[in-house]
């Protein structure tokens, strides 16, 4: 079987200084680069592909990223940390059983989006892969799923239980990634990105 080759468009448009067009992906089995050097470059792992573009139909998109050393909570970032510390939090090797409490509650949290709920999320393959478990008296109320290379942390979905949505769980996982990936050393930990304008 024939490896992928990558796709790669770089176009700028005529007659303006205007920033680039980007839009490449790189399959896994392809590049040789390290995960931390993709996602310096603005990347991000999707599907077994590391993707790379700057604009999503008419808005620019921008990477995200957090530099750990500087990281200061803020006081409703605490206020979550604070209110949803009587959950149970386990951190676990990346492995979703199609019909575990993760799918049963990835079917709950994406009613949350009507008609653009995703029909399915195909996570990364990997020990780099790991997830956070959140329990409220036993039962899986949140789950967050994210990536380490050798110095930086890559959170790329959360699921969770919208009947309690007060808790913010969505925010307390992420914070949570953070300070795991402030402990193990981390430099950079990576959100994914924003649009440019209001959507």
């Amino acid at each position: 079987e024939c490896p992928a080759e990558e796709d790669r468009r770089i176009e700028k448009e005529p007659g303006t200084d205007a920033e680039p067009h980007v839009n490449e992906h790189f399959p896994d089995s392809t590049t040789l680069k390290p995960f931390d050097e993709h996602m310096a470059d603005g990347s991000y792992h999707y599907n077994q592909k590391f993707w790379r573009y700057n604009k999503r139909g008419q808005f620019r998109t921008i990477p995200l990223r957090i530099r750990l050393k500087d990281i200061k909570f803020s006081k409703s970032q605490k206020r979550v940390l604070r209110i949803n510390a009587d959950l149970e939090i386990q951190k676990l090797p990346l492995k979703v059983n199609q019909d575990g409490d993760e799918c049963k509650l990835f079917r709950r949290h994406k009613m949350r989006f009507g008609q653009n709920a995703p029909a399915e999320v195909k996570l990364p393959l990997g020990e780099r892969n790991k997830k956070f478990c959140v329990f409220e008296d036993g039962k899986l109320v949140a789950a967050s799923f994210f990536e380490m290379g050798a110095n930086t942390s890559y959170g790329y979905y959360a699921i969770f239980d919208p009947e309690i949505e007060w808790r913010s769980l969505g925010i307390f996982t992420m914070l949570k990634e953070i300070e795991y990936a402030n402990e193990q050393g981390n430099e950079f930990y990576y959100l994914g990105y924003a649009f440019d304008k209001p959507t």
